[in-house]
């Protein structure tokens, strides 16, 4: 018996100290607290959680870990104690979120309320509690009511503004963030259709798939949103119904000043799915209703130097070049040209013509650079490519300095150089 007392003793001891404390298996519980929700034995991984927070009050992990065994076990005035106990100790958004999901689960939506407004007190555009808030404030009373609609309409004011300066900065991941609100608040087309520009050029294609799928299911839109949700099936590698949704976009829309850039992005889904001759007709097509589309000039060109039509390139870049004597891109193009027809000369001019317009263009830097290397000029090559690699690098030390005053590096997969995209607001 003395025994056993002093073996429970010593295993007190050994449980509470330091050394056990840096021992302790943390992920390996939480591991095994994840292993027995999805077994539905809720009360074996609220043991495991409560095992880690016994080691670290402030794992929040394990805080959100026991609040969603014990709703799950249907303790959720349980949950509700423990996370309010966590709020005390550990602020944390996610903390006070879940809280407040588990107050609205209750129906007491002026609780509800209250963790929200407490989170966009600190962070007026945290999406999630924006969500909730405009969710709930409808349940509540006339006064709340009031004052909670006045707050939202603000900050989704706020939220639109800030919205237009990240896009005209090309800061299209914090355009959406923005934008998030916006479109949650208003609840239009308009809005849905700007949020599902600035995920899809932040890069977030699927997210924007569905912002336009949510968009079609709603029945009748503008032309200029079929027109974007196509481009966003070519972004996604859907090019076929990119071109069909495209083809009806062009069918269905009465707008002539419109025509002219859907026939252009029609070109540039032809070309990306390497039907050059489809994409060649659309693009020809673009100019014959504009004949100043500068897009549709330089994809155009693109497409005669694919096909070696040389001539015509030329004929099209110098014709561009009249109206748009500082177009760097169409020098860089013209010259790139002249290589083809084996004129270095005339190359050689047409690059120095547009680092001269833009010096910033990395692009004619290196095809200087590269002309200069095939024609045994060593100094002068070497001389452009250190042009070019110290513009890379002020790129790097001084990030977003030239966003909003980007050139097309060359590279076709930048389709939202080469097509056009149709925000709501033409601010935007």
């Amino acid at each position: 018996m003395l025994k056993s007392v002093g073996l429970m003793l010593f295993l007190s001891a050994l449980l509470a100290s330091p050394v056990w404390a840096q021992e302790f298996d943390t992920q390996g519980h939480a591991d095994m607290a994840q292993s027995y929700m999805q077994q539905g034995q809720y009360d074996y991984a609220g043991f495991e959680w409560r095992k880690i927070l016994a080691v670290d009050p402030k794992n929040l992990q394990a805080h959100l870990g026991l609040a969603e065994a014990l709703v799950k076990g249907g303790f959720i005035d349980d949950a509700i104690a423990q996370l309010e106990t966590a709020r005390r100790k550990n602020k944390d958004t996610d903390i006070i979120l879940k809280l407040a999901e588990l107050y609205e689960k209750k129906k007491d939506y002026l609780s509800a309320a209250q963790q929200y407004d407490g989170i966009l007190l600190n962070n007026p555009f945290n999406a999630p509690a924006y969500r909730g808030l405009r969710r709930i404030v409808p349940k509540l009373p006339k006064e709340e009511r009031n004052t909670y609609n006045k707050q939202l309409q603000t900050t989704a004011n706020q939220a639109k503004i800030r919205a237009k300066k990240a896009i005209k900065l090309g800061n299209y991941a914090e355009a959406a963030r923005f934008l998030e609100i916006v479109a949650f608040f208003n609840k239009n087309l308009s809005d849905v259709n700007d949020l599902g520009l600035a995920l899809f050029l932040a890069g977030n294609r699927k997210e924007a798939g569905q912002q336009f799928n949510q968009l079609k299911q709603s029945g009748k839109v503008r032309c200029e949103i079929k027109a974007n949700a196509s481009m966003v099936l070519l972004g996604q590698g859907r090019a076929p119904d990119a071109a069909k949704l495209m083809e009806d976009t062009i069918g269905s829309c009465n707008d002539p000043k419109l025509k002219p850039a859907l026939f252009n992005n029609l070109g540039y889904i032809y070309e990306m799915d390497k039907k050059w001759t489809k994409a060649r007709f659309a693009y020809e097509r673009a100019i014959s209703l504009n004949p100043t589309f500068t897009k549709a000039q330089m994809n155009l060109g693109f497409i005669y130097q694919r096909q070696e039509e040389l001539d015509k390139a030329v004929n099209l870049y110098q014709t561009l070049l009249q109206r748009e004597p500082n177009n760097a891109e169409a020098w860089n193009q013209l010259g790139f040209t002249y290589e083809l027809k084996d004129k270095p000369k005339d190359a050689i001019s047409a690059y120095k013509r547009a680092i001269a317009a833009n010096p910033g263009y990395k692009d004619a830097y290196y095809n200087l650079g590269m002309l200069y290397k095939k024609e045994d000029k060593m100094d002068e090559a070497a001389d452009m490519f250190k042009k070019m690699s110290d513009l890379e690098f002020t790129a790097m030390e001084n990030p977003g300095q030239q966003q909003g005053q980007k050139v097309s590096s060359g590279n076709r997969s930048e389709l939202f150089h080469y097509v056009d995209l149709f925000f709501s607001d033409p601010m935007l």
